[in-house]
């Protein structure tokens, strides 16, 4: 039988509870006030008006908005408002009152306020930026990327992240990996040290600050058997180019590159649930704070990026999609 009405929206609500980012991004709206006027028996929501009285960018609030109508949580009506049907407001109270902001995303919650503050911080610094990446795609990268070196016919035996961040990533693939050498790079020494710091007891690491990331030290030239890159903007970045092709000189001749790229939506309209509820989720937690543009599902191709890869000198042996909770289109590819 066709779910419909309240039963719906019921059907919506829950979804949205058991998926941690999701989950979260609820909890968080309702901590800002969001909701406070619909409790108050306004079934509509007036964005520029809570934009003003929360002190936040209009940028914010919009992207808030629209990640709950692609949710289902809010309706858009044909006059463009914003409003929830008024026999769901108690469903709506309800599981707001259950919801609570996933441990991973605490940490950045109040620097995701400072961004969002008008007259605040511009954005994460690279620091604050991979808190996020860690909470949301971390766990299902890691073992796509464990497979992929697993079914790879190759013997490597040395792995460079480039781009490390603070480590997460390349100390667990260290820990699944022991008897090979698993190192890192990062622009930022603070991420550098604590990844030093974390790793103490992990063997096989090692972790170096580079200057810029698309200009490797002269001397890894050829060294690396495999070299993973999570680039958080398609190609349109500036120095992507160079990146990709530092990635290649770095690896021996039958090495692979594991690319990760993010295909993320903002275009309310689309509403194919959840991949759209996702996609905006995570604009609204990692792009937005990010300063990085958000890429409508309609314009992303995977041609694209295949050709882009191709024309920096690598064969791309393999295309696939990773459904956590934002959709990341993971090339590995060797050298021509």
């Amino acid at each position: 039988m066709e779910l419909r009405g309240r039963d719906l929206y019921r059907r919506y609500l829950r979804f949205v509870k058991t998926d941690k980012l999701l989950e979260s991004s609820l909890k968080w709206y309702d901590n800002l006030g969001l909701f406070d006027g619909i409790r108050n028996g306004e079934y509509s929501i007036k964005t520029q008006e809570f934009a003003l009285n929360s002190g936040l960018k209009e940028s914010y609030v919009s992207a808030m908005v629209r990640s709950l109508v692609v949710s289902h949580v809010l309706e858009l009506g044909d006059e463009g408002e914003v409003y929830i049907p008024g026999e769901c407001v108690e469903d709506l109270n309800d599981i707001i009152s259950e919801c609570m902001i996933a441990p991973e995303l605490e940490d950045v919650v109040d620097v995701m306020h400072a961004c969002a503050k008008i007259g605040g911080q511009e954005g994460y610094t690279p620091e604050q930026r991979y808190l996020v990446w860690r909470a949301v795609i971390l766990d299902e990268v890691l073992e796509f990327v464990k497979a992929t070196i697993e079914q790879s016919e190759g013997s490597f035996r040395r792995v460079l992240d480039i781009g490390c961040g603070q480590g997460d990533f390349t100390i667990r693939l260290a820990e699944e990996f022991a008897t090979k050498s698993i190192h890192g790079c990062d622009v930022s020494p603070i991420n550098t040290q604590r990844c030093i710091d974390k790793s103490f007891d992990v063997h096989n690491t090692a972790f170096f600050t580079v200057p810029n990331i698309a200009d490797l030290p002269p001397s890894w030239s050829t060294v690396y058997d495999v070299a993973t890159l999570f680039q958080p903007v398609p190609h349109g970045g500036t120095n992507t180019r160079e990146v990709i092709l530092e990635a290649r000189r770095i690896l021996q001749d039958d090495g692979l590159i594991i690319y990760i790229e993010p295909e993320v939506s903002i275009n309310p309209s689309d509403k194919r649930f959840p991949e759209s509820a996702y996609d905006l989720a995570v604009s609204y937690w990692y792009c937005l704070p990010s300063g990085l543009p958000s890429v409508p599902r309609s314009e992303y191709l995977v041609e694209n990026t295949e050709n882009f890869l191709s024309d920096c000198g690598l064969r791309v042996q393999s295309h696939h999609v990773l459904h956590c909770s934002i959709w990341n289109h993971a090339f590995v590819c060797i050298k021509k």
